[in-house]
């Protein structure tokens, strides 16, 4: 029997997987995820521990060309700085703490009284006694002065918008503090830190490429074989077993592969041992029912002139009739016969069925409208099979509308199939009943054999074709059938 492979984005019905719902999108989501993650915040963490090291050793080093610069005025010099030299001597003072910052790469050194006032700086157009004014921000600076110990500052921004420290250092004189020094140290270089981090943020984001490509096959190779045993318990539980359940090579899915397996083959043997069961029970009941219906023939000529005789007659003739229907149904679900399966049209095949129910419809009241059912409509099918397919459903659907009704079929291409749908008006199917329709001998009707839509399923699968409820309720009643374009 030749299907269509089952897309795994959509389950046996056809009914789309939502997107989040599917196996191989999770375990994607969640290994590319992790990782992501666990590289983002490694990288955030290795990046900030970095530059804590490094803006701590700044720090430091500020601190330690503070207190040099503070050595490097002896206290008799110190004491010129406050009592506020001449020209000559400040100019002498500049070019000796110039000489100091430059050996030092400092961005700039000052020296200040004990009132936050200049003593003496290397930046152009700072004048000796104004107040130097960044103090006033570095209040806890100032206090480790007083106390004799050296600080630094946080980073910020300098006024030249580059990130900048400084370092500081107490300016002693007489054994007491005179004020302090001050040394601004520019901090460019952690701008290779940010640049450290931007390239941490591209491996984190390459590595999760990497990871969601190789969980892409990772996924595949977990949800390819756990999406064929899905869809093979599926059509299982639709009551085909035809097809053989993919074994995977090994491990805990290819055990439940084979599991499955011999439990689809167990139900294939008991279902033939039914069906073998069933064709000998009504090969037993149908010839003794020839039988019956040949003397009834003659007991209905001999009994010609007593009408009540004839009426009688009638009713076990009727009765006959109707219990070999039942057989000859049974017989045709234990032992159908292979499809030949040709390009024919399909208009005809269910012509012929409707002309075998036109007295049930009438009986019942029933309307056929073919009128969506093109002439030009062919199909590759075994057009027998087609026209018995055709009679169940419309008996059914005849069967569904005991006051009478509009029964109509129509046909449509859907790509390269034929979709055949037959609506009817009757009261619907209960809901509690729609899982089971299709199973052999469910029945809802007191004399029904259950068989009908259970043949038309078999028909339609050995035809390479599919039937399904579309809808149902109090407004009536769709089926479809599905064949391939002849």
């Amino acid at each position: 029997m030749n299907r269509k492979p089952q897309n795994p984005d959509f389950a046996a019905d056809g009914r789309a997987i939502p997107f989040f719902s599917r196996l191989h999108v999770r375990l994607i989501l969640f290994f590319a995820g992790l990782l992501t993650a666990v590289l983002a915040l490694g990288g955030l963490s290795v990046q900030w521990t970095v530059r804590r090291a490094l803006e701590d050793e700044l720090g430091r080093k500020l601190e330690s060309v503070a207190g040099a610069a503070a050595a490097a005025f002896d206290p008799e010099e110190i004491g010129y700085l406050l009592a506020s030299p001449g020209p000559r001597t400040l100019e002498y003072f500049r070019g000796k703490l110039g000489h100091f910052r430059d050996l030092t790469g400092a961005e700039r050194v000052v020296l200040f009284d004990a009132n936050r006032r200049v003593l003496l700086d290397t930046r152009e157009g700072s004048a000796s006694g104004e107040e130097l004014f960044s103090l006033r921000f570095h209040r806890e600076a100032t206090e480790a002065i007083g106390r004799r110990e050296r600080s630094h500052t946080i980073l910020f921004r300098g006024i030249d918008g580059r990130p900048t420290m400084t370092g500081f250092a107490p300016l002693i004189r007489e054994d007491r503090v005179v004020g302090g020094v001050g040394v601004d140290g520019s901090a460019g270089f952690l701008g290779a830190v940010d640049a450290l981090r931007r390239r941490l943020f591209q491996i984190a984001a390459a590595g999760a490429a990497a990871t969601g490509l190789l969980a892409f096959f990772l996924a595949k190779s977990i949800t390819r074989p756990v999406g064929e045993l899905v869809r093979a318990s599926e059509r299982i539980g639709d009551g085909r077993y035809d097809d053989p359940i993919p074994t995977a090579e090994g491990g805990e899915i290819g055990r439940l592969a084979r599991t499955m397996e011999s439990m689809r083959l167990r139900v294939v043997e008991r279902e033939r041992e039914l069906k073998a069961m069933v064709a000998g029970v009504a090969h037993g009941i149908r010839n003794p029912l020839g039988g019956i219906e040949l003397f009834a023939g003659l007991l209905a000529d001999e009994t010609a002139a007593n009408p009540d005789a004839v009426k009688h007659v009638e009713k076990v003739t009727k009765e006959v009739r109707y219990l070999r229907d039942i057989v000859d149904r049974f017989l045709e679900y234990a032992r159908p016969d292979e499809p030949h399966r040709t390009a024919c049209e399909a208009r005809p095949a269910l012509l012929d069925a409707a002309g075998l129910l036109e007295s049930e419809f009438r009986a019942c009241g029933v309307r056929l409208s073919v009128d969506g059912f093109p002439e030009s409509v062919r199909i590759l099918c075994d057009p027998s099979h087609f026209k018995r397919i055709c009679l169940n459903l419309m008996r059914n659907a005849a069967q569904a509308m005991p006051a009478g009704g509009l029964l109509s079929v129509e046909a449509a291409p859907e790509g390269d199939r034929i979709a055949v749908r037959f609506s009817d008006t009757g009261s619907g199917i209960p809901e509690e009943a729609r899982s089971s329709i299709f199973s052999p001998f469910f029945t809802t009707r007191e004399k029904g054999t259950g068989l009908g839509l259970s043949i038309v399923r078999q028909l339609a699968d050995a035809n390479g074709g599919s039937v399904r409820l579309v809808r149902t309720g109090p407004e009536g009643t769709v089926f479809e059938i599905v064949m391939e374009k002849g």
